[in-house]
């Protein structure tokens, strides 16, 4: 039997193993709910998050921006930590308008000016639509506890707020959802003389009042 002999050629084409690919972690936007409070964790590579259905942790280096509606609270030693990795802060009020932002440089500020500019209605209403449907919640829950006996003109009050905390989400325009907004409050402060039992006179409230609490309720 002849044995068969392999030819080598020097010229042959080698594929070469695969190359690995790193993918690149990207940044994200965190959009917090009114009421939230900021702090740094345990470890000071993320920033510990607490809104008012959960809390979680955040690694800062995968933060891009944070967005939050007011009211909130950022611990010093967070926010400090924060300007040090330049993740600028915008915070919006309860009924969508821009209330400030805190940025490093003016570049940062360019980006969010853009942003802000740039951002679509369906991405506002996405940040007014909890506050609006929380702070009309908290309202009506108040109502609730504060209307003692059977008061028909708060019961009435209730009803017509429940009704509009169920149509919240279902605006597609910033001013339908504004006037939902202002329609709740329009029957939350019409509840105020169904619920105060004494005259005000040129006095200041207690701070146990009736009014006190309504007032800290919409804070």
């Amino acid at each position: 039997m002849m044995e068969e002999k392999l030819e080598y050629r020097s010229g042959m084409n080698i594929p070469k193993p695969a190359q690995k690919f790193t993918i690149g972690q990207s940044l994200v936007t965190l959009y917090l709910k009114a009421g939230t409070k900021i702090e740094l964790s345990t470890d000071p590579n993320y920033l510990y998050i607490q809104q008012p259905e959960n809390n979680s942790c955040a690694a800062l280096k995968t933060i891009r921006a944070l967005v939050t509606v007011e009211p909130v609270a950022i611990e010093p030693q967070a926010l400090s930590t924060i300007m040090n990795y330049q993740i600028p802060v915008v915070i919006f009020s309860q009924t969508g308008s821009l209330m400030g932002k805190i940025a490093v440089t003016s570049s940062i500020e360019e980006k969010i000016d853009l942003a802000q500019a740039n951002m679509s209605q369906e991405m506002k209403l996405k940040i007014m639509r909890p506050s609006v449907w929380g702070n009309l919640r908290r309202c009506r829950r108040y109502l609730m506890r504060s209307r003692g006996e059977s008061n028909s003109a708060v019961d009435i009050a209730c009803e017509q707020m429940e009704q509009l905390i169920n149509r919240v989400y279902q605006p597609e325009s910033i001013a339908a959802l504004i006037e939902t907004f202002q329609q709740g409050q329009q029957l939350y402060y019409s509840a105020f003389e169904h619920l105060l039992k004494h005259e005000w006179g040129l006095k200041f409230p207690e701070p146990n009042s009736v009014v006190s609490r309504m007032l800290r309720t919409l804070a």
